[in-house]
């Protein structure tokens, strides 16, 4: 039978290590969006997927679904993925992008598409950038911003400040209600 030597280096890094995982497990923290510790208050995040109305003011309003994931990432799909972007024929892709926690109740996204002629040849690119405002539910949001298409280049052929959005929380059973507007 062999015999194993512990020492009491070993002994306190062991010990060290399992007092530091409990620790950890008994008081978990999460991150939000901007990268600051939870405070575990119940305080709402963009975390989810939204339906919204989008209005431009170069085209009729259209429905938009966001899926904003914990630790900034950003993803939207738009029903005007075949018509593309504004004075721009062709398709665009789905934009994909990051957001952050600005404030208790405002959030600043960022995301980028890109775009595609009438044949699929690739055009540039379509941006938007957002000012979030959520309603003191957590389950509605409106949005301004602007979007900017650029060419292959980088070259900016328009830039527009006039969208807005109005956003309302998805849940596991479709659309939560709300008794609220967003922003207010």
């Amino acid at each position: 039978m062999a015999h194993t030597r512990i020492n009491r280096r070993g002994m306190l890094t062991g010990a060290v290590g399992v007092v530091g995982a409990l620790a950890v497990l008994q008081n978990p923290t999460s991150a939000d969006a901007a990268g600051s510790a939870g405070t575990g208050d119940d305080v709402w995040g963009l975390e989810g997927t939204w339906l919204s109305t989008v209005a431009l003011a170069s085209r009729a309003p259209f429905q938009s679904l966001s899926t904003y994931a914990g630790g900034g990432g950003l993803v939207t799909t738009a029903q005007t993925q075949v018509r593309g972007a504004p004075n721009r024929p062709g398709p665009i892709s789905s934009h994909h992008g990051t957001w952050s926690r600005t404030g208790e109740l405002t959030f600043q996204r960022h995301a980028t598409a890109f775009t595609f002629d009438p044949t699929g040849a690739p055009t540039g690119t379509h941006t938007t950038d957002q000012r979030i405002m959520m309603a003191a539910d957590g389950q509605s949001y409106s949005a301004q911003g602007t979007v900017t298409v650029a060419d292959l280049t980088g070259k900016v052929l328009l830039s527009s400040g006039a969208g807005t959005e109005q956003a309302t929380r998805m849940g596991t059973h479709g659309m939560h209600a709300t008794g609220s507007t967003a922003g207010q």
